[in-house]
């Protein structure tokens, strides 16, 4: 990953190019908040694929609504990672709804890692859902390849 010997702390502050993508979820829903979640695996899987840095933060409590920053290393990752969420089918990176460029980067030092935003089944199962994404992209690099 990137900033290798950097060492712990808020690294990522002087990173300019984020997208955030917004997910809603359910208080009382946990089974309507299986698909969100889900969906919030495959991205993570998609961005540790892409060498790209996924962080959160609570948007809107009363919903609650989590905010995705997305940092890209390079353009190419960038537009790989994209095509990975496009060609997952979940969300259209062209809506102007999702992956959208942040007005100002005020919240990085408020941004962190989803074991340390979202509760802790919830990260259990993102942490899930990405390891499974992550092993099937895998075994189908090995045999398109």
């Amino acid at each position: 990953m990137r900033n290798k010997g950097k060492g712990f702390g808020l690294y990522w502050l002087d990173e300019t190019d984020w997208l955030v993508d917004i997910v809603a979820m359910t208080r009382s829903d946990a089974e309507g908040n299986a698909e969100s979640l889900d969906y919030i695996g495959r991205l993570s899987a998609f961005a540790a694929a892409t060498d790209t840095r996924l962080l959160a933060q609570i948007g809107a409590p009363e919903g609650p609504t989590y905010e995705l920053w997305f940092s890209f290393s390079s353009d190419g990752q960038k537009q790989k990672f994209l095509k990975m969420v496009r060609d997952d089918g979940y969300a259209d990176p062209a809506d102007e709804d999702c992956f959208f460029a942040p007005a100002n980067l005020e919240d990085l030092p408020r941004l962190r890692p989803i074991i340390q935003v979202f509760p802790k089944e919830q990260s259990d199962r993102i942490i899930e859902i990405a390891t499974v994404t992550s092993a099937s992209m895998a075994l189908a690099k090995h045999f398109v390849n």
